[in-house]
């Protein structure tokens, strides 16, 4: 009996150290505040596109946006690792050449896919910019890619993922860079399938891999035991995504919060239209 108590205890204050963000605090003056999710799009301006961006940009909000490499090395801007949803074909993104995506349009509203490096052109220098860079077997070329391409911009920048060995890469090669773990949790009716791989990453245990500056959570998963103990205990920075409703901004909770739907501080309603 003593000996499970200790074997349980010390698993207990393993997970304890395993869920530790880094150490490092992120300059708030510069990365708090409200970020527009794949930008400030509407049923008529599409996710992830050039107008989207600009829209984001006019308004004074920050951007979280997403990082898929081609099959001939490009970084691109788009969410999915298909371009089932957004433009009707059974493709995977990295199964196409950079030429091959410059055939296709988002949801038929004539913008196609950019490429990192026209979205930077379109943002300008001072957005503050959250990159998430998505998962891809070729990780050292994605990130490495990604930022060759974000290192010379002036403006404030920082990368996420959900894959923690993307996060891991920048904590061992571009230790000056913020980067933040994406998480989630498990107990909000079935939203996230009971697996393994959910499993391991809602327990936070990740954060032992990359060490984040920031944790980017799942806001309606913020009464997960795991994220409860981590801010009770660390008081990391926070990132709350996604953020659907203007009631649950919570800057008090969030240090940085990814909407889309409404514009913060403007409309309540759901002036962004459709849904993603």
């Amino acid at each position: 009996m003593l000996t499970a108590s200790i074997i349980i205890l010390g698993s207990f204050l393993v997970w304890l150290y395993m869920i530790a963000p880094g150490r490092r605090r992120m300059p708030m003056e510069h990365f708090g505040g409200d970020y527009a999710h794949r930008g400030l799009w509407n049923s008529s301006i599409p996710e992830n596109s050039l107008p989207a961006f600009r829209r984001a940009r006019e308004y004074g909000f920050g951007v979280e946006m997403d990082v898929h490499l081609t099959s001939d090395g490009e970084t691109v801007v788009i969410h999915d690792d298909d371009l089932k949803r957004m433009c009707g074909t059974d493709k995977k993104v990295r199964d196409c050449t950079l030429r091959e995506l410059r055939n296709f349009t988002l949801l038929d509203s004539g913008e196609g896919i950019p490429t990192l490096v026209e979205f930077l052109d379109t943002v300008g220098e001072d957005m503050p910019l959250i990159v998430e860079i998505k998962h891809d077997p070729r990780r050292d070329e994605i990130c490495s890619k990604t930022i060759s391409q974000l290192r010379g911009r002036k403006g404030p920048f920082c990368v996420e993922s959900f894959d923690p060995l993307i996060v891991r890469w920048f904590r061992k090669n571009e230790k000056k860079v913020f980067r933040g773990q994406l998480a989630y949790g498990l107990n909000v009716r079935g939203r996230y399938p009971l697996n393994i791989k959910n499993v391991i990453l809602s327990s936070l245990a990740v954060n032992v891999l990359g060490r984040p500056d920031f944790v980017a959570f799942d806001h309606q998963c913020e009464k997960s035991l795991p994220f409860r103990m981590m801010n009770a205990l660390y008081h990391p920075v926070l990132a709350a995504w996604t953020v659907r409703e203007k009631k649950a901004m919570a800057p008090e909770k969030w240090d940085m919060r990814i909407f889309e739907g409404f514009i913060p501080g403007s409309l309540s309603g759901n002036e962004q239209g459709h849904k993603a």
